[in-house]
C-alpha cells in the first residue's frame, strides 16, 4: 500500500541520473583548477549549456504546470541554482577563462536566484503551500544572491564600455595568458588551495541538502537510473570527469599549462 505522504517528483527535472550529472561537474571544475587549469574554459561551457538547458526546463515546468508542483520539488530545483554560484568562484580566477565564458555564468547564476526570488515571493503561493520561516531565509538569500550577481554582471559590462575600442579581445581572449595565470596559482598555493576546499564543502554541504531534502519528505520516483532522461546527463557527468582524470594521468603537468 503506498504511503499517502508520498510525493511523486518529477525525474525530469531532478532525478537521479540529473542529480549525479550535475554534481560530478561541479566536482570536475573544482579538480580541473587545481590540476589543469587550461581544461576549465571547455568544462565550465558544458555546465553552461547544461544549466541553461536546466533553467528553461524549470521555468516552463514552474509556469505551465504550477498546480502539479510541490515546494519541495521547487526547493529541490533551485538548490541546483547555488551551483550557479559554485561555478562563478571556480572559474573567476582562472586566468585561463575569458570574460565571455564568466559574463555567461553571470547570466546563468542570474537566471536561477532570480528565480528563486520569484518562488519564495510569489510562486509558493500558487503551489501547494509551505509554512513556517524557511520561506523568508530563502527569499532573503535569493535577493542577495541576485543582487551579488547583478552588480557583478554590470560591472563586467562597464568593463566591456570601457574597452569598446578593442572590445573583440577584451572579451574572447583569456583574461591572463596560461603560463602566467599557472605561476600566479604557484604564488598562492595556500589560498588557492584553500579555496578549492571551501568548494568541495559547498559542494558537499549542495548534496546533503538535496538528497536529505527528497529522502526526509518522501519523494519518490526520482531514483531510477535506468532511463533515457537520466542516463544521458549522468553519462555527460561521468564523460567530463573522466576526461580531466585522462588528462592528469596522460599529460605531464607542464603540458597541461601550455
Amino acid at each position: 500500500m503506498a504511503n499517502s505522504c508520498e510525493i511523486r517528483g518529477n525525474a525530469d527535472l531532478f532525478g537521479i541520473g540529473v542529480r549525479i550529472g550535475s554534481y560530478l561537474q561541479w566536482l570536475t571544475l573544482i579538480i580541473a583548477n587545481v590540476v589543469a587549469p587550461t581544461s576549465v574554459p571547455e568544462i565550465s561551457r558544458t555546465i553552461a549549456v547544461f544549466q541553461l538547458a536546466f533553467l528553461c526546463a524549470l521555468a516552463w515546468n514552474a509556469l505551465a504546470n504550477t498546480d502539479q508542483t510541490y515546494d519541495v520539488e521547487a526547493f529541490i530545483v533551485t538548490a541546483f541554482g547555488v551551483g550557479g554560484g559554485l561555478t562563478i568562484t571556480s572559474i573567476r580566477n582562472n586566468g585561463c577563462v575569458t570574460r565571455l565564458t564568466i559574463g555567461v555564468t553571470y547570466m546563468l547564476a542570474l537566471g536561477f536566484y532570480a528565480f528563486s526570488v520569484w518562488l519564495w515571493s510569489v510562486g509558493l503561493n500558487r503551489l501547494l503551500h509551505m509554512h513556517g520561516h524557511l520561506r523568508y531565509f530563502g527569499l532573503v538569500t535569493s535577493v542577495l544572491a541576485t543582487i551579488g550577481s547583478a552588480v557583478m554582471l554590470v560591472r563586467l559590462i562597464l568593463g566591456l564600455w570601457y574597452n569598446r575600442e578593442h572590445w573583440r579581445p577584451w572579451i574572447l581572449n583569456p583574461t591572463s595568458e596560461p603560463n602566467l595565470a599557472h605561476s600566479s596559482m604557484q604564488q598562492h598555493k595556500i589560498v588557492r588551495y584553500a579555496i578549492r576546499a571551501a568548494q568541495l564543502v559547498a559542494l558537499a554541504t549542495l548534496v546533503t541538502v538535496v538528497e536529505l531534502t527528497i529522502s526526509w519528505n518522501g519523494v519518490v520516483g526520482v531514483n531510477d537510473l535506468m532511463q533515457t532522461g537520466q542516463l544521458i546527463p549522468f553519462v555527460v557527468g561521468c564523460g567530463v570527469l573522466g576526461n580531466i582524470i585522462w588528462s592528469c594521468i596522460f599529460q605531464t603537468p607542464d603540458s597541461m599549462y601550455q
